[in-house]
């Protein structure tokens, strides 16, 4: 077993002591198993067994494989018998001796009515882990035993086991034991496995694993038939070594000439080697001989195909190749290439004469079996077909149509057959491809409707339902083909429909029945790499980073690097902040297949990562590529507005909603870029269309624009309207709120944030303090002290709170020392604040502590430069450090800063008005202090011209007195 994984964690249940309940986990693990085919997993998995029933404390046994099968039967008679069968099984000489067999079921256990039975069953188990053993030993014991004839093995075995020994039993002896001998130097046991494995490595095309077995053979001295078969067998895989399987061939063919295996690779390998020298008249015999001695040997009639094939029989090959067809029962593309390429030569030769007068119906059969489909429709739209011809027609005409891409024509002649047939009568295929057919012609309610026909009809069957699914998807109906996968998935396990369970369960966002019914399936043993991915994908969703990275670091290994694992794991990284790390697996994924998807991921990281002109080239170079839709001139437009290259992303934004008029989101972005310009009624309607589209964050920076630009009532109106349309927006009932206030309806503006506490409950302590300030404006103190408390109240840890109350006591009640405690608290919650420690700082100054205050003011500096360097586009920091200068009395610093501040008006979107009117009130005070009046007062005037509170009329006056008196 695996490293690391308990025997309850590879059966798939809990540690029980209920013996039933883990041979069942057992047998469910192993539904359909060959233990010739995966000798170790088949033995990890019984050994899984064997253990969990000892720690349940139902068997105790020395651990030999068949002394632990006898003790689950019980049995001291029982437990001898595998003793001897045992130590026979050991005697490689003697275990191959069929008598030898015979004489060991002459055993009591074996003899005795009473434990007969038990002992057949016994050595059933037995054999499971002592399966190399020749054919007619297993016949002697099935004589006896009567396994072949008893009902309900396949309840208390593998059904791949039963079915194994089965074959054994009844068919002929595939390996010859009788050639591997003691004494040759060669281990037997170790011989015969590689046989096994070999053969296993070569019937999964898995060409390095057989070439490390062959490896590991070199050095073994004995040349053994049915090894050599599977030599010949590799050596085929192999383009190029025709002459390589020819020679080993031949000698097989000299060593053992009278086995057929040998006569059909000296046949095979002869034909496939053009130099080989074998006339054409000794292989036309050996081939015929071997088809008459078995006529229903599938390999036998490709092989005289190939034969008729090569000396020019063209007739007569396509006819033994339909015989293979036939005799195969199966699909077979190997086959049905060989009719193909057959039947489309010999039509060539049809039409060039070469076989005389030939009649449109003849020729059109042969080129609809050589897939000429369009000489297939020219002759048979010439021909009348009789009556007892009419449906096979009708076949070639629809098949021939479908393949000439012409679905609706395709999908008629299938109408017209299942007209023809009675309802009992047609075949599923027939519903199928006639719901496929008007699929592919955009006629999606008759497909629907065939495939509905064919639930109805053929209810256990799970293919309409999967195409049925399928169609649902495309119409993004994923609710009703995720009920159509759970139906499919009751008639039984199928891959495929699960993995579409599995992916339509992440699309619908139901991460956690995703994870679930994935682990669930992993623990009865079938995984693959398409449900691992999408287990992955629902446990990125569900933040099991650890977890979604261990399976995505394994897929990445199991699939040798599929692009689309690189990509889930790129998005996994961005998810957990490593975008750096995003970036390079984006990029693999890229270099694994580029695609226009992933290349938009690569712009987002990059975009995340402050890459700008990186992000902005690889959309230019998109563009180049051929990529015009709106999306890439939208990510072209951002990332410009992040270089602050407003023109040029106003340009990006126009073109985007030029080609999508309805991506109504890009016109908030293009109002944004355009307030950055300072085009303020260009923003509002670029606002009021996005607005008008139904974008919420169009409809909120449309009200902000018209609050700022001074045009409240019209303000006041979009708000009420852009709320009676999306009535539970927090943010429009916040934004509501101001205007009311503006107006002075501070009743209503009150019953808004009320709202908004009910809509957003996390921001109750905001809501409060909000109406706290409203109560302010109306002098009404005690409401407004009430307030803060209640803000308070519901968020003490956090300073905001601590801190409006201190302002409220210090600059409208002029009690510094009430405020003081409040400020002083607030600093000891918020070290990171700005403005508080300037308020703190000015409180000091006031009760003559200017030591204090000095302090106070160099942290509100420090404070503010860091935050300025997390976003130096924001200009109330700017405003804020001017601010803080100016108290420390560094005037000329002061004044730039306050400049820097009045360029980047434009960016801050909350602020009152469009002007910057507290960085012209720093101005202001900058040169008062400078003894500039004239000029104090110039920009005192501009600032009060653009504010909205009563503090610039008293300092415009109280200016315009200093200068008159000057």
């Amino acid at each position: 077993m695996k490293e690391n994984k308990s025997c309850w964690e590879y059966l798939g249940i809990e540690p029980t002591a209920d013996k039933e309940e883990i041979r069942k986990a057992y047998f469910t693990r192993l539904p359909y198993f060959h233990p010739e085919e995966n000798p170790e997993g088949f033995k990890d998995l019984r050994k899984a067994m064997e253990e969990a029933l000892m720690q349940a404390g139902e068997i105790e046994n020395d651990q030999e494989d068949g002394l632990r099968a006898a003790e689950m039967l019980g049995g001291e008679e029982i437990q001898g018998l595998l003793k001897a069968a045992e130590e026979l099984y050991q005697d490689y000489s003697c275990r191959i001796q069929p008598e030898k067999w015979a004489e060991l079921i002459q055993h009591p256990a074996c003899r005795d009515l009473e434990t007969q039975s038990q002992a057949g069953m016994a050595l059933l188990g037995f054999l499971m882990d002592h399966f190399h053993l020749p054919a007619p030993c297993l016949v002697v014991l099935n004589d006896y035993f009567g396994w072949t004839g008893e009902e309900g093995l396949a309840d208390q075995f593998p059904e791949g086991y039963i079915e194994y020994l089965f074959d054994q039993i009844e068919g002929e002896e595939d390996f010859r034991y009788d050639l591997v001998k003691p004494g040759m130097g060669i281990d037997c046991e170790k011989y015969c496995q590689a046989y096994f494995d070999l053969r296993s490595a070569i019937n999964q095309k898995d060409k390095e694993t057989a070439d490390q077995i062959l490896e590991t053979l070199k050095g073994v001295k004995l040349y053994h038939p049915d090894m050599e078969v599977l030599k010949i067998r590799h050596t085929l895989m192999h383009q190029g070594k025709e002459e390589e399987a020819f020679r080993l061939a031949e000698r097989l063919y000299q060593e053992d000439g009278q086995n057929p295996t040998a006569r059909y690779f000296f046949a095979r390998t002869a034909l496939n080697y053009q130099k080989s020298e074998v006339e054409d008249e000794t292989l036309s015999k050996l081939i015929n001989e071997l088809v008459s001695s078995d006529p229903e040997d599938c390999n036998y009639m490709v092989l005289l195909g190939n034969y008729l094939r090569h000396v020019g029989d063209l007739a007569s090959a396509l006819n033994a190749y339909q015989e293979a067809d036939r005799l195969y029962g199966e699909k077979w593309e190997y086959i049905e290439s060989l009719i193909q390429d057959t039947a489309k030569d010999l039509a060539f030769q049809m039409e060039n004469g070469e076989y005389g007068d030939i009649e449109n119906w003849n020729l059109a059969h042969i080129c609809y079996m050589g897939g000429i489909y369009n000489r297939v429709v020219e002759l048979l739209s010439e021909t009348d077909p009789p009556k007892e011809k009419e449906m096979s027609w009708l076949f070639m005409m629809a098949r021939s149509c479908y393949e000439l891409k012409d679905y609706e024509k395709a999908a008629t002649y299938r109408r017209n057959i299942w007209d023809l047939l009675a309802p009992e009568e047609r075949p599923l295929e027939l519903y199928l491809d006639l719901a496929e057919a008007y699929d592919l012609s955009g006629q999606k309610d008759q497909a629907q409707e065939f495939y509905d026909k064919a639930i109805a009809d053929f209810p256990e069957e799970r293919e309409p339902l999967f195409k049925k699914a399928e169609l649902l998807l495309e119409n993004s109906r994923k609710q009703e083909a995720l009920e159509l996968c759970r139906r499919m998935l009751k008639i039984g396990f199928e891959p495929e429909a699960f993995h579409m369970y599995l992916e339509i369960l992440v699309d619908l966002e139901q991460y956690q029945e995703a994870r679930e019914k994935a682990e669930h399936l992993f623990a009865q043993g079938f995984e693959s790499a398409t449900s691992r991915y999408q287990y992955a994908k629902a446990l990125r969703k569900l933040k099991e980073w650890e977890k979604a990275e261990a399976v995505l670091k394994d897929l990445l290994e199991k699939t040798g690097g599929a692009p689309v694992v690189y990509q889930e794991y790129a998005g996994l990284c961005s998810d957990t902040d490593r975008t750096e790390e995003a970036l390079k697996l984006i990029d693999q994924a890229i270099a694994g297949q580029d695609t226009a998807t992933r290349q938009f991921i690569r712009g987002g990281y990059l975009h995340d990562l402050e890459r700008y002109e990186e992000e902005a080239a690889l959309y230019l170079t998109l563009m180049k590529q051929g990529a015009d839709g709106y999306y890439i001139h939208f990510r072209l437009g951002q990332a410009y507005e992040e270089m602050e290259r407003y023109e040029e992303a106003e340009g990006c934004y126009r073109k985007s909603v030029g080609l999508n008029p309805e991506a109504f989101r890009i016109w908030d972005y293009l109002g944004d870029v355009l307030q950055n310009q300072g085009k303020w009624e260009e923003a509002a309607e670029a606002y009021r269309t996005g607005a008008d589209g139904g974008d919420v964050q169009a409809a909120r920076d449309l009200c902000r624009i018209l609050k700022r630009l001074y045009r409240t009532e019209e303000a006041a109106e979009e708000a009420r309207l852009r709320i009676s349309r999306d009535p539970d927006d927090p943010i429009l009932f916040s934004i509501y709120a101001k205007i009311l206030s503006r107006q002075e309806n501070y009743d209503e503006a009150r019953k808004c944030y009320g709202r908004y506490m009910e809509l957003k409950p996390s921001q109750t302590a905001y809501a409060y303090k909000e109406i706290a300030l409203l109560y302010e404006k109306e002098k009404d103190y005690g409401k407004a002290e009430e307030y803060f408390r209640k803000a308070i109240e519901e968020s003490p840890e956090d300073a905001v709170y601590w801190q409006a109350i201190g302002k409220h006591f210090f600059k409208e009640q002029k009690d510094p020392e009430k405020a003081l405690s409040y400020l002083e608290k607030a600093m000891e919650l918020g070290d990171e604040r700005t403005y508080g420690w300037m308020l703190l700082g000015e409180l000091y100054n006031a009760l003559g502590r200017s030591g204090e205050a000095r302090k106070c003011y160099e942290k509100s500096l420090k404070n503010y430069q860091k935050k300025l360097q997390e976003n130096p586009k924001n200009c109330c920091t700017y405003e804020g450090i001017a601010d803080v200068l100016f108290h420390l009395g560094r005037l000329d610093e002061a004044e730039e800063i306050a400049r820097q501040g009045i360029a980047r008006q434009n960016w801050a979107f909350t602020c009152n008005k469009c002007v910057c009117y507290e960085g012209y009130e720093d101005l202001s005070k900058i040169e008062e202090k400078r003894g500039n009046y004239e000029k104090a007062l110039e920009y005192m005037e501009i600032a009060g011209q653009n504010s909205t509170t009563g503090f610039y009329p008293k300092e415009i006056a109280r200016l315009k007195e200093i200068v008159k008196n000057l």
